[in-house]
């Protein structure tokens, strides 16, 4: 079973490089209104061959505009942007007997590092594919070795 949601925080400007005391502020190369990214997250999951759809199995995907300070600090990483998704939870692999009662995997993906990287909504729809592939490979219980990245 999965969900998709999507965050509230409205932001429209990438923190750019320190100077001094200031933070300069870019604007962010392509915007995309926050339910078609949404959209864009479901296709992705509708796309995928039926095989890999009935093996998902607790999963609970969120569309948030970026990273948390706390999951930056958990992941170490230190720029927002650098982080385009995440997995969270005990992958496929990793399953036992005893798993049951518990709270659904996570996947976050983040709109913002994404749009940042993309200069037209064709590359949006390609980077949010790539991506929630990749962080459902973890589910799957792949490193991030093997997983090429």
């Amino acid at each position: 079973m999965y969900f998709i949601t999507l965050s509230q925080k409205r932001q429209s400007y990438v923190c750019g490089k320190r100077r001094g005391r200031g933070t300069i502020l870019q604007p962010l190369k392509t915007k995309m209104e926050e339910e078609k990214f949404r959209k864009l997250v479901t296709e992705a999951i509708d796309e995928l061959p039926d095989s890999f759809k009935e093996k998902i199995d607790n999963l609970y995907v969120v569309v948030e505009d970026l990273p948390s300070q706390e999951v930056l600090k958990e992941q170490g990483v230190k720029s927002p942007y650098a982080l385009l998704g995440l997995y969270q939870g005990i992958s496929l692999k990793r399953r036992g007997a005893f798993y049951t009662n518990v709270l659904p995997d996570r996947i976050t993906i983040y709109r913002k590092p994404i749009e940042s990287l993309c200069k037209d909504d064709a590359q949006v729809k390609k980077k949010v594919k790539e991506v929630f592939r990749h962080e459902l490979g973890h589910h799957f219980g792949f490193s991030e070795k093997e997983l090429g990245g």
